[in-house]
Formats: structure tokens, C-alpha cells, sequence
């Protein structure tokens, strides 16, 4: 049974990437970018949307809290809460995908992946908002197994100074899996 929950773990995930993708073709695509994607809000509900399609995203799944009480929910949230408290508040995910193999495998964290959103037309003047964003992805409180970071622009574009600093963050926050997408240069990056 684990293996076949692996499996579909694994084909899940994969989902969860070809949306991504698929939301960074659509964004950096001058033809639909400003139809679509007024806000980073606008870019969320798309890609909601683009992740539901799989209906194993929406289909009722009974979970156990950690207090032993079953629980009826579905895989993908918007704006769910985060474990940990962020500078004594209650943070939240922009997008999050719980894991039902948690059932199967008490190894298995209780976020299948978790997704943030981050709009940044200045590096220098975000730096900081993106590093507490990856702090909250990789914070083991969190139980987040897959931690995606998407960075989107459509003001002055990356530069390649940008792009360096953007790097060297992703090697500090190697588990995180970073998606840029630059609707400037209509370029996307993805380490």
C-alpha cells in the first residue's frame, strides 16, 4: 500500500509542477498577462485552478489531526494556516496541498507542498520579505515536504546581478524549489 501511495505522491507532485509551469507561460506570454494577471492574488486563483483540474486535488479525504481525531477535508487550500507562529501571529501558506500518504506513512510530513506567491519589482527592496518567506517554507515546524517559491515580475525585468543574488539564496534554501518567471524579458528560471 505504501508504495502505491508513493507513486501517487509522486504523480502529484508532478502536477503540482507542470502548473507552475504552465502559470509561467501564460505570465510571461505578453498576450495574456495583463488579461490575467492584474495581482498576485489574480496569479494565486489561476493557479488554484490550474492545480484543481487534477480532481484528486478536490476529492473528500479523511484525515487524522494529531490527536487522533478523523477528520473530513480536501488536498488543496488557499491561505492555510502555517504550524509554526510567525512573529507571534498565526501565518499562512498562499497555497497548500495536505498529504494524505500521512496516513500510511508516519514519516510523511502534513504538507504535501506548500506554494508562496511573491510579486517583486525591486530585488534589493523584497530581499528581506523573501527570505522570511523561505524561512517559513523550510521551517521543520511547518511539516512542509515540498516547498515551492514563485517569483513573478513585470516591471524592470531581472537582472543578471539579480539573478546571481536569487542563486546564492537558493543554495542556502536548497530543499525549496524557486520558479521565476520575468514577464519584462518574457523569460523563465527555474533552480
Amino acid at each position: 500500500m505504501q508504495e502505491l501511495e508513493h507513486i501517487k505522491t509522486k504523480q502529484l507532485t508532478e502536477h503540482i509542477e507542470s502548473s507552475i509551469l504552465e502559470l509561467g507561460e501564460k505570465f510571461i506570454n505578453p498576450k495574456y498577462k495583463y488579461a490575467f494577471f492584474a495581482t498576485e492574488g489574480s496569479v494565486k486563483c489561476y493557479l488554484y485552478h490550474l492545480i484543481a483540474r487534477n480532481k484528486e486535488f478536490l476529492q473528500d479525504l479523511e484525515y487524522t489531526t494529531d490527536e487522533g481525531e478523523r477528520i473530513m477535508t480536501w488536498r488543496l487550500h488557499s491561505e492555510l494556516a502555517t504550524f509554526d507562529k510567525i512573529k507571534s501571529k498565526c501565518g499562512h501558506f498562499d497555497l497548500c496541498i495536505t498529504n494524505s500518504d500521512k496516513d500510511f506513512n508516519e514519516r510523511a510530513k502534513d504538507n504535501l507542498a506548500c506554494i508562496e506567491i511573491e510579486w517583486v519589482s525591486n530585488l534589493e527592496d523584497s530581499y528581506n520579505e523573501l527570505k522570511s518567506v523561505l524561512n517559513k517554507l523550510s521551517n521543520p515546524k511547518n511539516e512542509v515536504e515540498n516547498g515551492y517559491l514563485i517569483i513573478i515580475n513585470d516591471d524592470k525585468g531581472f537582472t543578471a546581478r539579480d539573478l546571481a543574488i536569487l542563486r546564492r539564496l537558493k543554495e542556502k534554501y536548497d530543499e525549496i524549489k524557486f520558479f521565476i518567471f520575468d514577464a519584462i524579458k518574457h523569460a523563465k528560471y527555474q533552480f
